[in-house]
């Protein structure tokens, strides 16, 4: 009898609450058999099978599943003999909630990484058909993309691996000596949308929020930024790579680039260092924590507040 989605959710939910309380990974079974463990560990939801091969680090299998074989403690002999595990951002469990479903019912346990690949490939194929970005979604790519092409020229193509927006990470950009939180919209819009209440929250090392104003109309696609992003690594093959993976992870599918033919234009982009002083909404500014407020999304009025002109010695000054 198929193990129930619901179940399957619950179980990883108790697993992250679990590890908040302790710090430490957390597994939970689910099946009658004990022979298949769902889990959470920082940030990562887990899915484990008994494995008695040999021991592994973790390694890539898409740019948002890794694997390893390893021991897993507290849960008995067999278990601490071997696990198969796969994990991917806590973050995206919703949208992997499919593919786990059909990986814990229908992998076949006696050819466990040779089954799980299967599934792991007809799923990618169902990732990589993900629907066309719309707008502002495109407008809000674009943005990122040419806030990176300004930080790798300033820096050194590595600086793929800082943009970590399309990886869930709170921040779009997390240097050593400074984060970027990029907002982007259109020229005559002063209005932002903030994720989450604690986007703008002072961090360290110092966050900076970044405006980009875009005009329609006018200069690049997205597909052409793309590839000046690509032109600028052209010559490294592992940073390449890194920058596919975090396309893909942006929903960025290059077989809609056709459909892209929007040209946007950068004007007079602009910044403001995040502090203790800035009028922004995080939960720093509650007097008491409130219990029942697990999230929230709000609205920026750019206008409020005190932006600079963005210009070439912000990031000499970030290098």
């Amino acid at each position: 009898m198929p193990i129930n989605s619901e179940i399957i959710k619950i179980q990883f939910e108790v697993s992250e609450s679990q590890f908040g309380q302790t710090q430490t990974e957390s597994y939970r079974p689910v099946g009658l058999e004990n022979r298949i463990l769902v889990g959470h560990e920082q940030g990562f939801d887990h899915v484990a099978f008994i494995c008695h091969e040999r021991l592994t680090s973790w390694y890539s299998k898409t740019s948002q599943l890794d694997a390893i074989i390893k021991s897993i403690s507290g849960l008995g002999q067999v278990w601490e003999s071997g696990a198969y595990v796969l994990r991917y951002p806590s973050n995206f469990r919703e949208q992997m909630q499919d593919f786990v479903y059909e990986l814990i019912n229908s992998v076949n346990l006696e050819a466990l990484v040779q089954s799980s690949d299967k599934i792991i490939e007809k799923y990618v194929k169902i990732w990589r058909s993900t629907s066309v970005l719309g707008l502002s979604e495109q407008m809000g790519l674009f943005g990122e993309l040419w806030i990176l092409e300004k930080l790798m020229l300033a820096n050194n193509p590595e600086i793929v691996h800082s943009w970590t927006g399309p990886e869930g990470a709170t921040h779009d950009f997390e240097l050593e000596t400074c984060h970027l939180e990029i907002k982007t919209t259109s020229i005559n819009n002063s209005d932002i949308k903030i994720s989450s209440l604690n986007q703008l929250r002072p961090s360290n090392p110092d966050l900076y929020l970044i405006v980009v104003n875009l005009n329609q109309g006018n200069g690049r696609t997205l597909p052409q930024q793309i590839e000046i992003i690509h032109e600028l690594i052209r010559q490294d093959v592992e940073m390449q790579t890194e920058f596919l993976r975090k396309l893909e992870l942006a929903r960025y599918n290059e077989a809609h680039s056709p459909r892209y033919i929007s040209e946007y234009e950068v004007i007079e982009p602009k910044f403001i260092l995040i502090d203790s002083n800035t009028d922004v909404l995080h939960e720093d500014r509650f007097e008491s924590p409130i219990r029942s407020l697990s999230d929230l999304k709000w609205t920026l009025d750019t206008t409020t507040m005190p932006l600079e002109l963005l210009t070439d010695d912000f990031w000499l000054f970030n290098n």
